[in-house]
């Protein structure tokens, strides 16, 4: 039964690393070629030409995402646990960060700009419903 479960299992786990690797990649290369030609339209002449970008993507940036895809598709077991106890980290880290001495004082200015801007429109609407009644 082993002998049949151990191989199944390693089939399962390589087929699944070679798609996790080829999504990877297409993701990869497809943002990698959206910002050849979002951030260097005039350095190196892409304008709108996407096959400019698609030939200086592959003589570029191929090699070192293709590593990557297939680095991570191996390992894409401890690579998507790792990512995502990242983001929670950032995230957190993140979320409420100590504030600086100057944006306790700009706190402060809005907040009470805002008090004094609902008071002078309490007062407005005060005035309004007296002068209706």
């Amino acid at each position: 039964m082993t002998a049949v479960i151990v191989p199944a299992c390693l089939l399962a786990y390589f087929a699944s690393a070679l798609f996790a690797a080829r999504w990877l990649y297409g993701y990869l290369r497809a943002r990698g070629i959206d910002a050849n030609i979002r951030d260097y339209p005039s350095l190196h002449g892409y304008g709108r030409d996407a096959g400019k970008a698609v030939r200086e993507w592959n003589r570029a940036d191929r090699p070192p995402v293709i590593l990557v895809a297939v680095i991570s598709g191996l390992v894409w077991p401890a690579v998507v646990p790792a990512v995502a106890a990242g983001w929670l980290l950032v995230r957190f880290l993140n979320t409420t960060p100590i504030l600086s001495r100057a944006e306790m004082a700009e706190r402060a200015t809005r907040r009470d700009r805002r008090i004094a801007e609902l008071e002078r429109e309490n007062e407005r609407l005060r005035r309004q419903q007296e002068d209706e009644l």
